[in-house]
């Protein structure tokens, strides 16, 4: 008698599981990828809108530079897309000083752009200042 090796198409059942196995580790990975990336972009979106906040409260202390006007310590929250922060402008004590027989006279102020739990997205300092003759 003959031996005849019959001679099947397929994969085995080994083939089968690997095969499954490399696709979820992929799938996994493609997954990961997405998600950090919708992280990055919530971030960028958060400093975007916390930037715009800060200019804001800059443009405003700045318009109060030629009348050298103290602005207020002040506190709010801003909605922006869903998002909620909190805006603080804080004057910090300062003295005037003089210099080549010109008084400065200078304000600064600190401007904090918080999220809800309190964590910073962005802290500017600012020093408004105007000298004249004593």
């Amino acid at each position: 008698m003959k031996n005849k090796r019959i001679q099947e198409s397929g994969f085995t059942i080994l083939e089968v599981v690997i095969s499954i196995l490399i696709l979820g580790f992929v799938f996994t990975a493609v997954l990961n990828l997405m998600t950090t990336g919708d992280k990055i972009n919530g971030r960028r979106l958060n400093l975007s809108n916390a930037t715009m906040l800060a200019s804001s409260q800059i443009e405003q202390i700045r318009r109060q530079e030629e009348s050298l006007t103290i602005l207020e310590d002040t506190t709010y929250e801003e909605t922006i897309n869903s998002s909620t922060y909190k805006v603080q402008r804080t004057r910090i004590k300062s003295d005037n000083a003089i210099i080549n027989d010109s008084a400065l006279y200078y304000h600064e102020y600190s401007v904090n752009v918080l999220s809800k739990n309190d964590v910073p997205y962005i802290q500017l300092r600012l020093l408004q200042g105007i000298s004249g003759k004593q």
